[in-house]
């Protein structure tokens, strides 16, 4: 494997079909990163959370969206629902 590859998959740096790549190895994004990540403002991540069109999870004072959450929004196929996503 070259230092270019991904460890387990055939994709090259660049190759991102999610659109995630300024986020690699997080499980979840603040509003503000997922509003980035979808050429959002985040006062519309908080009113889609809001409106329960987007899910997250609040860690403390702290709202975050899990990436499967992000690319279930998106309709990317092979994004489970978690448990513990809230409204």
């Amino acid at each position: 494997m070259t230092k270019t590859q991904h460890a387990d998959t055939d994709q090259q740096p660049g190759d991102d079909p999610e659109g995630l790549e300024p986020f690699p190895g997080r499980l979840a994004l603040s509003p503000a990163e997922t509003g980035r990540a979808l050429g959002l403002d985040r006062t519309t991540i908080y009113v889609l959370l809001n409106k329960g069109e987007l899910r997250g999870v609040k860690a403390g004072s702290r709202r975050l969206i899990p990436i499967s959450e992000v690319q279930r929004f998106l309709g990317i196929s092979g994004a489970g629902d978690r448990n513990g996503a809230t409204q």
